[in-house]
């Protein structure tokens, strides 16, 4: 049988208290939009949707926050299929080419502080934006969750890596790639060696040969023992060698 469209007040549910109902409500509208695909043309839907992501971020960072601090987690791993599922919903929006001005601006910046691998197809095709991402990148440098730091950095280095093989929907402005540069540049320092760590593959994509003396002194110095080959201080070492290179 197939799955009809539910009454736009409907997906209210999206950000019901209830997580039971918040799922369903995913699982649901997922169903719809395969067979009616028209569906995410809605405004109203497409509001729904970024906020339930807004919602969904802020729930799994708390998650994150706790279970770094030993604390027990909110809830169990099957979050992680709603939460999937959530996200490949907002990132349809981004096609959409009744999407613009505040809302697709507030899209953009909720895919940005998701919850994803940095290295993933997911974060690779987001980088694409290019500069329509650069406030939303280097504000998520500074917070307090390091996961999502991780992932700011992660980013930096796909859009530069775009910037320079020219597959960017909107290019680097010469401001906007300054900023990323120096955000990736501040990250050498950052409290956590994960982080310090992508800001080292950050730093290699701006080409940023100024910052040889800072990865020479990682290289020699940061705390980081982490497995062969993935230490920062060897991270650090391999960007010297490649930006020496010019690569």
């Amino acid at each position: 049988m197939l799955l009809q469209a539910t009454p736009l007040d409907t997906w209210a549910d999206l950000i019901a208290v209830s997580l039971a109902v918040r799922t369903q409500a995913v699982q649901r509208l997922t169903g719809v939009a395969v067979s009616d695909p028209a569906l995410l043309e809605e405004p109203s839907v497409q509001r729904d949707v970024i906020e339930a992501l807004e919602l969904e971020n802020a729930v799994v960072l708390q998650n994150l926050d706790l279970v770094m601090h030993g604390a027990k987690p909110l809830f169990g791993e099957e979050y992680g299929e709603h939460y999937s599922r959530l996200l490949s919903l907002a990132d349809r929006l981004r096609e959409r080419e009744n999407l613009s001005g505040a809302l697709r601006a507030r899209l953009i910046r909720a895919l940005v502080g998701g919850v994803y691998n940095d290295d993933s197809a997911f974060a690779q095709q987001l980088a694409r934006e290019g500069d329509v991402l650069v406030t939303d990148i280097v504000d998520l440098t500074r917070s307090s969750n390091e996961p999502a730091r991780w992932n700011a950095f992660g980013l930096i280095a796909h859009v530069l890596e775009g910037a320079e093989t020219n597959t960017l929907r909107a290019p680097l402005s010469s401001s906007s790639r300054a900023r990323l540069q120096a955000a990736a540049r501040l990250g050498l320092q950052d409290r956590a060696s994960g982080v310090r760590g992508r800001a080292i593959k950050a730093v290699v994509a701006a080409k940023d040969r100024d910052a040889i003396p800072y990865l020479l002194h990682l290289a020699q110095t940061d705390p980081d023992t982490g497995p062969q080959g993935l230490s920062v201080r060897e991270l650090a070492a391999a960007g010297v060698d490649a930006l020496r290179r010019g690569q």
